[in-house]
C-alpha cells in the first residue's frame, strides 16, 4: 500500500481539502483508498460523515491500495509517524510571505530523506 501524507507547520492552508480531494481523484481513478484524518480538527472525519448522510460512503475499504492521510498544521507536524512512514508528502501553502517562511523552515528542519519526497502546493 502506497501513503500521501499531506502535511506542514502551516495551518489554514488546505491540507484537509487537498487530502480529500487526492483521496476522492484516486478513487475515481479506480484506486481503492482509504483517508486517515490524524488532524485534531477532525475536518476530514466530518466531511465523510456529511458523504455517508448523503449516500456516498467514500474511503471505506478493508484492502486499500492507497492511504491519504491528514495532519495538523503544528508545528513538529514532520515528527509524526505518519509523515516520516508516508511515501510522498504533500505540503500545501500559500503564496504569502508569512506561509512561505513557515514551510522553508519546516523544509529546512526535516531530513534529507524526507525532503526528496516532499512536493509543495499552493
Amino acid at each position: 500500500m502506497k501513503t500521501i501524507a499531506v502535511t506542514g507547520d502551516k495551518g489554514g492552508v488546505g491540507k484537509s481539502t487537498v487530502a480529500g480531494l487526492l483521496a476522492q481523484w484516486f478513487e475515481f481513478k479506480n484506486y481503492t483508498v482509504n483517508i486517515l484524518d490524524a488532524d485534531p480538527n477532525r475536518t476530514i472525519y466530518t466531511w465523510l460523515e456529511k458523504c455517508k448522510g448523503n449516500n456516498y460512503d467514500f474511503c471505506n475499504t478493508k484492502e486499500p491500495n492507497l492511504l491519504v492521510i491528514d495532519t495538523a498544521g503544528t508545528a513538529g507536524s514532520s515528527l509524526i509517524r505518519y509523515v516520516r512512514e508516508a511515501d510522498i508528502i504533500v505540503v500545501p501553502f500559500q503564496p504569502h510571505i508569512a506561509d512561505l517562511e513557515i514551510v522553508i523552515g519546516w523544509f529546512l528542519s526535516i531530513n534529507e530523506s524526507l525532503q526528496i519526497k516532499s512536493y509543495f502546493y499552493s
